[in-house]
């Protein structure tokens, strides 16, 4: 099943963090009431403009024209990818290169979980990552790898041999997850450059070949898109299993809220704001806003959002927060209603 759209993401059941575990794979969405970067933007078009079905042919002669059609099971609302490893943290291609994050740094985003079924597999996709996610001393390498990613849609998905065609044309898979391995190893300090779903399915054939002898999912890593590795996955259900979702609305609400105070404080900064002096009651606003924000994601915001913009929210919150007697709430027609109303909606959290 691919994720097209934030009716479905949301049917999804969602996994807290605490219940997060090692190897699960994070695969991030973008949806249009969501995007928000110029980034996000290009990539999901990319994706959706070069998305077509898996064509297999079979050769029963030299007149044979048989063929399978296996339906693309990814999506172009796939956008990032990353696996979960110990204590918390995750680890990511991105563009300061291989690194590790906490996902408690990523609850204001929005992503798919993905399990491995086979525990032995999972043990060693950790260490796999872990490594790749450490800059040892001495370490050539490990950046991200922006024009892979780039050419990502337009490689071959599948595994190539290390044979000498393969070599003389690119570098094969093969030898590609055995540079990967000699790094994990601590047989060589160069980590080869990757983007971010590269770096996931690397993690995977990888540990593959070092736990079996044999890659996971028979691909090339390289070739791998986030919507081409949702559908790569979502072929494998023996071996992958889609668990949930995972995604703080109250951080969600926290970021959106932050974006208005911020756009709203800068206009007050502008050339015109001589012109157009704000309100005793948007500044009032402004402050109490700042206040909570401060006070770092709360359930204030869910009532502040309410008390504010004239939304009301989805999201159950504790009903004892009240805004109505600290300040008046924003008038419809004032600059700062508009802002805070705007950035809420796209949260997809709240009903207007």
């Amino acid at each position: 099943m691919s994720i097209d759209n934030y009716q479905q993401f949301s049917s999804l059941p969602t996994i807290p963090l605490g219940m997060m575990q090692p190897s699960d794979l994070l695969i991030k969405k973008i949806f249009p009431e969501t995007e928000k970067h110029f980034i996000e933007k290009a990539i999901t078009w990319a994706q959706h403009a070069t998305k077509k079905d898996d064509v297999v042919k079979v050769d029963n002669g030299f007149l044979s024209r048989e063929k399978h059609i296996f339906k693309n099971l990814g999506s172009s609302t796939s956008e990032h990818a990353a696996i979960v490893i110990a204590n918390g943290n995750m680890a990511e291609a991105v563009g300061e290169g291989v690194i590790t994050a906490t996902l408690q740094s990523r609850a204001h985003e929005r992503y798919i979980v993905y399990r491995c079924r086979n525990p032995q597999l999972s043990k060693a996709v950790v260490a796999v990552a872990t490594a790749l996610a450490t800059n040892r001393p001495g370490t050539m390498g490990g950046g991200y790898d922006l024009p892979g990613a780039a050419k990502s849609s337009f490689r071959d998905p599948q595994f190539q041999s290390n044979s000498l065609r393969n070599q003389l044309t690119s570098t094969p898979t093969e030898k590609f997850l055995n540079d990967i391995l000699d790094y994990c190893h601590d047989v060589s300090n160069v980590r080869p450059n990757m983007f971010c779903s590269e770096f996931a399915v690397a993690c995977y054939e990888a540990a593959s070949v070092a736990a079996f002898g044999k890659t996971a999912f028979g691909s090339s890593p390289r070739a791998m898109s986030p919507m081409e590795m949702e559908n790569l996955i979502n072929h494998r259900p023996d071996l992958m299993q889609l668990v949930g979702r995972f995604e703080s609305p109250i951080d969600i609400v926290f970021e959106a809220v932050a974006e208005g105070v911020k756009e709203y404080a800068d206009s007050l900064q502008g050339a015109l704001s001589f012109f157009r002096r704000p309100s005793t009651d948007s500044l009032q606003a402004l402050s109490v806003l700042k206040s909570l924000l401060a006070m770092g994601p709360t359930d204030y915001l869910f009532s502040a959002a309410e008390h504010y913009a004239c939304v009301v929210s989805k999201v159950p919150y504790d009903p004892s927060y009240r805004m109505d007697l600290i300040t008046h709430p924003l008038k419809r027609d004032s600059k700062f209603f508009g802002i805070l109303q705007t950035k809420l909606k796209e949260t997809n959290l709240f009903h207007s």
